[in-house]
């Protein structure tokens, strides 16, 4: 807890059906320091996707709603049309920003970062972090990845690193959500850094009493960065065993998906983008939890699905060091390799044992390193450095 009243302005795109790790670690942020004693303002969005946002944003917490016609349910990101509207809503963020700097002065500012940031940065946001700085306050970036592979183009992506690396170098204080970025960004960093991974409730999720364990799931956005085809891919390997299949999650690919799981013949449910507690039945159900992510870092699946006591698969980062241990929390595939992937879900589905031995020590683990409480209080700590 707090020994004094800090302040502290988040700037987010808050919006209650996005199940994106960046923004439901800033609901968590924004909900923690609160309920620590902080004074928090938050500038958030209130977008076309369906749900009321205000349910994001704690009653103690004075904000400013942003209008935006996005649907971040099926938004293609470099889309023309969206690019555009991404513009329109940036200012008005920096026009709602500005009003806020004008009647009041934070102790600090909290701005995600994103790997996709490049896109946002270019049209509009640094804008807002410049108007932080104007105002002498310590701008506090959380860096959630690097590179992002939704950026195809060698020359997109080596633009988006530079964009993230003067950001980065311009920011006075970062955190980093993932091994990787950590790595490679730092060094750039002038102030404190400091690598603190997601949390999650390791309360809510955990293992339910007699649940049949039947899936085999895909939880995430459904795009190429967050691995769908990969599994797909690996369903199609699949045809033949009689496993059931889940898809669970909404995203720009969502109708391709559906037409490659016609073409090639896979029983595939799609489930939609669902609720904490649908999404908690989900994993319960499951036997195995796919994450083939083709960006670096443990998703927010990975850890709710080792909570609730369910084996996981995910993808191996870039740099070699995961957080998961393979064979002891987690089995790691290289990432992409759809065939790797299905002989994996094959071996599992196939030896109760490994799975049973899996969940358990991958429960222990995300209660030992990922409790949504230790999250809030490294970054408390974090934060406080910042301010004094």
């Amino acid at each position: 807890m707090v020994t004094a009243v800090y302040t502290i302005l988040i700037l987010a795109n808050f919006d209650p059906t996005r199940s994106f790790g960046t923004m439901r670690r800033t609901q968590r942020i924004l909900k923690g320091l609160t309920a620590h004693g902080w004074a928090v303002s938050a500038i958030y969005e209130r977008s076309r996707t369906p749900g009321d946002a205000s349910e994001w944003i704690v009653a103690e917490a004075r904000s400013e709603v942003v209008e935006t016609d996005l649907d971040y349910a099926s938004v293609e990101l470099l889309d023309p049309t969206n690019l555009a509207e991404i513009r329109r809503k940036e200012s008005r963020k920096a026009i709602a920003l500005d009003k806020v700097l004008k009647h009041s002065a934070p102790d600090c500012a909290w701005m995600p970062f994103p790997s996709h940031e490049f896109v946002s940065w270019a049209l509009g946001r640094r804008n807002q972090a410049k108007l932080v700085r104007e105002a002498g306050i310590p701008l506090v970036l959380d860096v959630q990845g690097v590179e992002a592979r939704l950026l195809q183009s060698p020359i997109l992506q080596f633009g988006s690193l530079t964009c993230e690396i003067r950001a980065v170098c311009r920011c006075d204080g970062a955190v980093f959500v993932d091994r990787y970025p950590w790595r490679v960004f730092a060094d750039f960093v002038p102030g404190p850094s400091a690598l603190i991974p997601n949390g999650i409730d390791t309360d809510f999720f955990r293992p339910g009493p007699n649940d049949r364990q039947e899936t085999v799931t895909f939880v995430g956005r459904l795009s190429s960065e967050r691995g769908i085809w990969t599994f797909l891919r690996a369903a199609r390997e699949l045809r033949g065993r009689n496993i059931p299949l889940v898809v669970a999650g909404s995203g720009p690919d969502y109708v391709r998906a559906l037409r490659f799981c016609r073409a090639n013949d896979l029983d595939v449910r799609f489930v939609g983008l669902l609720r904490p507690e649908d999404l908690l039945t989900v994993y319960r159900q499951s036997m195995v939890i796919a994450n083939p992510l083709e960006i670096d870092g443990v998703s927010l699946a990975s850890l709710e699905g080792m909570a609730c006591g369910t084996a996981v698969v995910k993808s191996r980062d870039r740099s070699g060091d995961d957080l998961l241990g393979h064979g002891e929390t987690a089995l790691l595939v290289k990432r992409g390799d759809w065939k790797s992937l299905a002989e994996v879900i094959a071996a599992l589905v196939d030896d109760a044992g490994l799975r049973k031995r899996l969940a358990k020590a991958g429960r222990a683990y995300v209660v030992e390193n990922h409790s949504s409480t230790s999250e809030i209080d490294r970054i408390e700590k974090f934060l406080e450095r910042v301010v004094r």
